[in-house]
């Protein structure tokens, strides 16, 4: 298992001429997840809600304020490199932009042959015969190992990335917005493989998206964001059909139905803006913004509680 346990990233805010700190703004907050081999756990919510933040927390490429990340439950400690380094044998990220993550200097030779030179693992040849297995598994089998990145098309480049990640035969692959900036038929391809890729070796998949479809069609249970805060967490078909949150219920409810017969639909609308994460609200941070809003929740924090079978909400409504 992979687990995050009531993890906090705060960035520090500067002013002045001598940068003085003046407070910090709250990206991801007390936030507890886990995922374990061979399951899908989907991370959705709107823009700057702190997702990619927390994935790159958990990999270790953000530094945490607080809480801690344990692997088979092993404490990581970031600050040792030989905790580092075992894990990250077994945790990979595949980020968004493909374009940006590969260096445009480096073939695709030495793009995936670098791991195993910082790790020393392997022999050159044997290094070959790996990339060439790899390159088979994620259809890129006839590439020629002395391209560049810009010689490929974005769904290419992406294979390339989840390649990338793939060397080092991890256990977790940390997804982040993978098929964001990809045509639509070229993102059913890449979720395929990466089901397939899943199924084969038994992967562990914790996958950010802003496309609630997407994260329907691959997600065994999704967690839901707001603000920094975790604020539902269930298995996938509950949430979707039952959600227990109203900030579930309108981002649900903001997904386009091809029906014309259910274009009047009763939908929840939210209004206002979504608060500062510099200076969040008091007591439960939707309240500003939640049309079920009443005095408890603009002074009390609600506690992320099973409501159901599983099924984790974050609501005073759950109370009554």
């Amino acid at each position: 298992m992979l687990e995050a346990r009531a993890l906090d990233v705060n960035f520090p805010v500067f002013q002045g001429v001598l940068k003085r700190q003046v407070g910090s703004i709250s990206a991801v907050s007390n936030v507890s997840l886990s995922v374990r081999r061979g399951e899908t756990l989907g991370l959705v919510g709107e823009s700057g809600c702190g997702k990619s933040t927390f994935l790159k927390a958990l990999a270790a490429l953000v530094k945490r304020s607080q809480g801690e990340v344990r692997l088979d439950n092993q404490i990581i400690d970031p600050t040792v490199q030989s905790d580092l380094a075992a894990f990250r044998r077994s945790v990979q990220m595949v980020f968004q932009d493909p374009a940006e993550s590969l260096n445009s200097r480096h073939s695709l030779h030495q793009i995936l042959t670098e791991p195993y030179e910082i790790h020393g693992l392997y022999s050159p040849s044997e290094r070959i015969e790996r990339v060439q297995a790899i390159l088979n598994s994620v259809g890129l089998g006839n590439t020629s190992l002395s391209k560049y990145p810009h010689e490929f098309s974005g769904g290419q480049r992406q294979r390339i990335g989840v390649a990338r990640a793939l060397t080092l035969e991890p256990d977790y692959l940390l997804c982040d917005e993978p098929v964001s900036a990809l045509d639509v038929s070229v993102q059913a391809q890449l979720l395929n493989l990466l089901m397939e890729l899943q199924e084969a070796r038994q992967l562990g998949l914790l996958i950010v998206a802003h496309d609630l479809s997407v994260v329907r069609h691959i997600s065994h249970r999704v967690g839901v964001m707001y603000l920094g805060e975790l604020v539902e967490l269930a298995p996938t078909l509950p949430l979707y059909t039952e959600p227990k949150h109203p900030y579930t219920e309108a981002l649900l409810d903001a997904v386009p139905v091809p029906d014309p017969t259910r274009r009047n639909r009763p939908r929840t609308v939210l209004s206002g803006e979504i608060p500062s994460p510099q200076n969040p609200p008091a007591g439960c941070r939707f309240h500003t913004r939640c049309p079920h809003a009443w005095e408890r929740c603009r002074v009390e924090k609600p506690a992320l509680q099973m409501i159901a079978t599983d099924h984790f909400a974050a609501c005073h409504r759950n109370d009554t």
